[in-house]
Order: structure tokens, then C-alpha cells, then sequence
């Protein structure tokens, strides 16, 4: 967790010291990750200025370039999710204090206090780890997943578990009526240029 908080701050740096001077950018990128990075800065007209540094992974010698492609994975929740979650929320389809077992009937164990989405949303909602075993493929990976209780009481700890979010995308599915795919692409990236 250390290594990858240390590769989000400089990829940061990275990006903001682009935007003012590529060299800047690339010794910034060079002396302080073990990985690759690369960053784009643009405007209206286009990208201005480019930087690329560093291996694709510790230990690699196969340089990060500009058309490098890079295992996004949890970069999903933050754009996907947590925007169609925010977009269903402002549509009245999702209570964010509600319990999230209210947009999700196909969930199994009886809770006494269940999270409310808010509390899955920033990963005090008490479930920790991967609920589900080895899953032949997403759909049973889902069915797992509504299996599963919370090991811990919600609001009583933070803890970073991938399931909050794979429940949060469940849930704008069964609030939308659509998949969590077409959802994102009709009200997230179509409109903003980028499907």
C-alpha cells in the first residue's frame, strides 16, 4: 500500500511538473519511482506538452512510451462507479444514507444494522478482503459476493475492500435498470467525448 500511495504522489508531481517543464517532469519521474509513469498535458488546441519515464514495472528495461498501456484497475471506481453513483444519487434512483441492502434484494444474510451505500462508498461499511472464492466468471463472482456478511460493524473502521465497490456497481445497475457498462458509457462517457 505504501509503494503504490508513493506512485499515486508522484505520478501527481509528475503531472503537475509537466504541465510547467517536461525536464522537470521526467527528473521528478526518474528519481523517485521504481515504475514507469507517463503524463499528458493539453489545452482547447490539443496536448502541449508529453512525459514519459521509467520501465513499465520494477525491474523491467522495457521503457514507458506514449502509447505504453497501463493496467487502469481501480482507477474504475473513481471514474466509473463512484460518478455513476453520484449521478444516480442526484437523480433521487439512490438514498446515499440508506441501507444498501434496500437496492440490492438478491442479498442473502440477514444484517441487523446494514451499511448504508454512504459507508460502502468510503470503506467503513465493515467488509474486508474478496468474499468470493475462485469464480469462474463475473457473474458468479457477483453471486458470491451477495453471500457474504460484513466480518466487522459498519462505521467502526476504515478498510479498503475492492467488494464495497463491485456492490456499489451492483447497485447503480439494479437503480438504472442497465448494466453498470451501457450506464457509464450513455451518462458518462458519450457526453464527455470519451466512449
Amino acid at each position: 500500500m505504501v509503494n503504490l500511495l508513493k506512485i499515486c504522489a508522484i505520478t501527481l508531481l509528475a503531472c503537475a511538473a509537466v504541465r510547467a517543464s517536461v525536464d522537470g517532469a521526467r527528473k521528478i519521474a526518474l528519481e523517485d519511482i521504481e515504475t514507469g509513469v507517463a503524463a499528458v498535458a493539453g489545452d482547447a488546441d490539443g496536448i502541449t506538452k508529453t512525459l514519459c519515464a521509467g520501465t513499465t514495472f520494477a525491474g523491467s528495461k522495457i521503457s514507458v512510451k506514449t502509447d505504453t498501456i497501463f493496467d487502469i484497475a481501480s482507477v474504475t471506481k473513481a471514474v466509473a462507479v463512484s460518478t455513476a453513483l453520484a449521478i444516480c444519487a442526484d437523480r433521487g434512483l439512490v438514498d446515499l444514507d440508506a441501507p444498501f441492502t434496500k437496492y440490492l434484494p438478491e442479498y442473502s444474510p440477514k444484517l441487523d444494522a446494514a451499511p448504508t451505500v454512504r459507508q460502502l462508498a468510503m470503506h467503513v461499511g465493515g467488509f474486508a478482503g474478496k468474499p468470493y472464492g475462485r469464480a469462474k466468471d463475473g457473474a458468479e463472482m457477483l453471486r458470491q459476493a451477495a453471500r457474504f456478511a460484513p466480518p466487522n460493524p459498519a462505521g467502526e473502521k476504515y478498510e479498503y475492500a475492492c467488494w464495497n465497490f463491485i456492490l456499489l456497481g451492483k447497485i447503480v445497475e439494479n437503480a438504472a435498470r442497465k448494466s453498470l457498462k451501457d450506464f457509464c458509457k450513455e451518462e458518462i462517457f458519450e457526453p464527455l467525448g470519451m466512449a
